[in-house]
């Protein structure tokens, strides 16, 4: 009888735990989807502020390679018609690569790329992450109501500095395109 009761309040305190949880991650969801269609309908309205918001926590959810920064700086021109966009890439020097290679007996191993294929994957690797984040704005501004004229994406990487060895950084490749010729 002790054992019964010590197992009935245990489920009722889990039972009670988990509605408590369940609770408060539905309030946190809709205090989460008031806010985005705040920005939704101020981003309809044309306030530059909700629009920069509206990219930035669209572009918050790119699935990008982890090597890559999802951290964005996001916003418009004097008109509102034009997003701006820096990202940071990847700084060349410092990606190594590998590739798969399967042998005869099926065994699927992993080696460091040569450095021909290393080079050749390097050199479009900044203009694909840049690519990548214009279609992705492209398609939230469709998404939106299609304000956009323009969207342009900076990136830039972080390095030190072979000479005094400080912290420097570099805008390395823009893009610039219309939206509907990125969708």
């Amino acid at each position: 009888a002790e054992y019964e009761k010590v197992y009935s309040n245990t489920i009722d305190s889990s039972r009670a735990a988990y509605e408590a949880a369940k609770a408060e991650y539905a309030d946190l969801c809709r205090t989460e989807a008031a806010q985005f269609r705040a920005v939704i309908h101020h981003y309809g309205a044309g306030n530059r502020t909700a629009c920069a918001a509206y990219f930035r926590w669209g572009l918050r959810l790119l699935s990008l390679p982890a090597w890559c920064s999802t951290n964005f700086e996001v916003g418009l021109d004097e008109t509102g018609r034009a997003l701006i966009v820096d990202v940071e890439l990847p700084n060349l020097p410092d990606v190594s690569l590998a590739k798969s290679a399967i042998s005869q007996s099926g065994k699927v191993s992993t080696r460091p790329a040569n450095k021909r294929e290393s080079l050749e994957a390097l050199s479009i690797l900044h203009p694909l992450v840049l690519l990548r984040v214009a279609c992705e704005a492209a398609h939230l501004d469709v998404d939106a109501r299609g304000k956009l004229e323009m969207i342009a994406v900076n990136g830039w990487v972080s390095y030190r500095s072979k000479t005094t060895g400080q912290p420097l950084t570099a805008y390395v490749a823009s893009l610039m395109a219309a939206p509907t010729d990125l969708i």
